[in-house]
């Protein structure tokens, strides 16, 4: 339990893991300062003056796998650890960053980026570009076949007859007319 050096008394929990280091009379001086006790694989936090609030500070986490575990590195920090799932490592980063800080861990952020293997990420990429280039070669498919049922249509075919020429329903005939006049609305 962490008490008050002063006062010898317990501090209250407030919230979610937070402390609240308050209590009458705080406003004298030493009176936060309390003997650091372990807290969740923490160190507690340097006890803060009354009305203050903490700033949380952000850190750039890059991680990759390294056989069955999760390595990461704090690069600003100069410092990184391991995680056994990939999962855990925003928690594990930011538990390392607020020990080597000295700090409690609610004052650490961390943006945690994931390096994949190189040639899967170039794998990735290409099949990214190759889905796109799809895309656009459907884009322009689908513009000459309006073109198609438009021409036929301005010829006086009917939905029927160019369906039937044209291997679709009458049905997907004035569909895709009606694609084409809200793509041009």
């Amino acid at each position: 339990m962490i008490r008050c050096t002063e006062r010898q008394e317990p501090l209250a929990c407030e919230g979610k893991g937070g402390l609240d280091y308050t209590h009458e009379g705080a406003e004298d001086e030493g009176c936060h300062e309390v003997p650091e006790e372990p807290r969740m694989g923490f160190a507690i936090p340097p006890r803060m003056a009354v009305g203050g609030s903490a700033t949380v500070r952000t850190f750039e986490v890059i991680a990759e796998r390294d056989g069955r575990w999760w390595v990461f590195e704090i690069p600003e920090l100069g410092t990184g650890g391991q995680a056994r799932n990939l999962s855990e490592v925003d928690f594990e980063a930011q538990g390392v960053a607020a020990m080597w800080l000295d700090v409690g861990p609610e004052t650490v952020a961390v943006n945690v980026r994931v390096k994949g293997p190189e040639q899967a990420m170039a794998e990735w990429r290409a099949a990214a570009h190759d889905e796109e280039e799809a895309r656009m070669a459907q884009t322009r498919a689908a513009a000459r076949r309006r073109a198609v049922v438009k021409q036929l249509r301005e010829q006086g075919w009917t939905a029927p007859d160019a369906g039937r020429v044209l291997g679709i329903s009458k049905q997907r005939v004035y569909q895709i007319l009606g694609e084409h006049d809200k793509a041009n609305a």
